[in-house]
């Protein structure tokens, strides 16, 4: 009796269809689920430097098709003919295309990009996966409710497994599919793939960490941010919104004429606030924070986070001080709060993102990590206000203009900053 180790990552994904047919077949096997964090050493061992692989006696097959059609072959389920082993083959072949985009989902950095290969997935490569195995069902009419034959086939296994992710996540539903609906409950009524179905472990890492939080990125969500026809406390938002590319409705209200009635509608009787899906989010910072993480622009570790929220805070404490010498109506005083914000508040602040900057060598310009954050767009807004009301130098922070002109020029930031409403502060 032949020794099985199957090694793959704790999550679904590539493996599960090798998971899936070792239990249909009711092979014993070693499931391996190799740590994220332990990867990086081990994949100079693995052939072609890729998971899963399959042990058998100690030989190795890698490639997940590859060894799903190795499992498929040894418990009989490519079929009893060559002809159904041609079906159970286009079925792998056509769900091998969702596989595929979903590496280039996840690893897509740009918003815009990912939401197109979402919208792909979502309208092309799920619909054709759902509509040949509808098509396959009603051809197949004498087949027990089975896609090949009339016994289950490793065809019938991919289908169940690569719609697992669209159910559970993408929020697809089978109500056009009646027939897949159906087989999904047939397979799931096969005495030892329910068995294992019971048994397998529940959390998916990949799901939790990476998946999931990119679907949600991606979903169609619709956003209404409100504020007075300024820039001040709603402008950094509305930076990462045009940076990101995410749409949204920049609605901008009189104070005069239409804050009055407004004002008790907000959650804590102030602007800006952020309607997402008809929800209110209230808070400046808050504002910002949730968009650039829905953005991606809040880095890409829980350092890179706290340096970024670093500088929010800080450049926060600038936009205070000017606001403090706004407001202030004595001549006196407020000469009084322009000399502290000049000499102090600003000062303090820049003098900490020059550093950052310097240390961040291999940043490419940028304050935290080498791509664009909120840290950045949060300089920009905040140091344009004390340029254009105090006329605040930057000559003794050359790295820090620098980062200014980087921004600007973004192609985005850049279209942005032509179009956006001219206004005083």
């Amino acid at each position: 009796m032949p020794t099985y180790k199957l090694s793959y990552f704790d999550t679904k994904v590539r493996a599960e269809l090798a998971r899936l047919a070792l239990a249909a077949g009711g092979i014993q096997y070693e499931d391996v689920r190799v740590q994220f964090e332990d990867w990086p050493g081990l994949k100079p061992k693995m052939p072609q430097g890729t998971l899963p692989i399959l042990e058998v006696d100690g030989k190795v097959i890698s490639q997940s098709l590859a060894i799903a059609r190795y499992i498929a072959r040894v418990c009989v389920l490519m079929g009893k003919t060559p002809w159904e082993e041609a079906e159970v083959n286009c079925v792998l072949d056509t769900c091998a295309e969702f596989w595929t985009e979903i590496p280039k989902f996840i690893f897509e950095e740009d918003i815009t990009r990912k939401k197109k290969i979402f919208k792909n997935i979502m309208e092309q490569k799920i619909p054709k996966v759902l509509g040949h195995g509808e098509q396959l069902l009603a051809a197949n009419s004498a087949g027990k409710g089975f896609l090949v034959g009339s016994a289950l086939t490793l065809a019938d296994l991919a289908l169940y497994d690569v719609m697992q992710y669209p159910l559970d996540l993408f929020g697809v539903t089978l109500e056009k599919y009646p027939k897949v609906a159906a087989h999904r409950q047939k397979v799931e009524g096969v005495p030892k793939v329910n068995e294992y179905l019971k048994k397998r472990p529940s959390e998916d890492k990949f799901v939790t960490r990476r998946l999931g939080p990119d679907v949600k990125k991606c979903q169609t969500s619709k956003y209404k941010l409100i504020y007075f026809p300024i820039r001040a406390r709603a402008e950094v938002t509305r930076l990462v919104f045009a940076a990101s590319g995410i749409d949204f409705e920049d609605c901008r209200i009189d104070r005069e004429t239409e804050w009055p009635d407004f004002k008790s509608k907000t959650l804590l009787g102030k602007l800006p606030v952020l309607e997402v899906d008809g929800e209110q989010i209230a808070q400046s910072l808050t504002i910002a924070r949730f968009v650039a993480r829905e953005a991606g622009l809040m880095g890409k570790t829980s350092m890179e986070q706290a340096k970024i929220e670093m500088v929010v805070e800080a450049m926060g404490d600038v936009l205070d001080a000017v606001a403090a010498w706004f407001r202030e109506e004595d001549e006196n005083a407020k000469e009084e709060k322009k000399k502290k914000a000049v000499d102090e508040a600003i000062p303090t602040a820049v003098s900490m993102v020059e550093n950052m900057l310097t240390k961040n060598t291999a940043g490419g310009g940028f304050l935290v990590g080498s791509s664009l954050s909120l840290a950045d767009l949060a300089l920009y807004d905040r140091l344009q206000l004390t340029i254009d009301m105090f006329e605040f130098s930057l000559d003794k922070y050359p790295k820090t203009a620098a980062n200014r002109a980087k921004v600007a020029e973004l192609p985005r930031i850049a279209e942005w900053l032509k179009k956006r409403p001219v206004s005083q502060y």
